[in-house]
């Protein structure tokens, strides 16, 4: 779908059919902003990580949306073609060379946990150690959903 934004400068403006085609396809891709903003708080356990996650994608999503429009600089007109590079770079290379790094760190992390899991050096539960009333040290076995983890120390994440 981002290749669509390449619509402006590839078509000539004769081609008004293809150029509102372009924009009518440009238009959709606010769709996988809400997928891709769920899909990356799903991503994280707790709470917090969660809406630092979300928070975090706001303000990247507000950034874009503040600086972009300084892109269309006058001296441009009237296809603004350096502008239209940018955008392209920005809004689809740039995210498919992330998503190629984070797709190579994960399977390797992945591996990782694996290798574990088969050695049984992962569990599912961890201990809390409490003081009761008495003074005195209660252990109690929680599940690790309960525990202050990242999400890297968490392995049964």
């Amino acid at each position: 779908m981002r290749s669509t934004t390449n619509f402006p400068t590839a078509l000539p403006w004769s081609n008004r059919w293809g150029l509102i085609a372009g924009i009518w396809i440009r238009s959709t891709t606010g769709i996988p902003y809400a997928v891709v903003m769920i899909w990356a708080a799903n991503a994280s356990a707790g709470h917090t990580k969660k809406t630092t996650v979300i928070a975090l994608y706001h303000i990247g999503y507000g950034l874009g949306n503040i600086i972009s429009p300084q892109l269309f600089r006058p001296e441009w007109k009237p296809r603004y073609r350096p502008t239209w590079i940018i955008l392209l770079v920005v809004a689809a290379i740039l995210p498919s060379i992330i998503i190629v790094v984070l797709r190579i760190y994960l399977s390797r992390e992945n591996k990782r946990r694996d290798k574990l899991a088969e050695a049984n050096q992962i569990t599912s539960n961890g201990v809390v150690e409490t003081v009761d009333s008495d003074g005195g040290k209660v252990a109690l076995v929680v599940d690790n959903s309960q525990l202050d983890l990242t999400d890297k120390e968490n392995l049964t994440l």
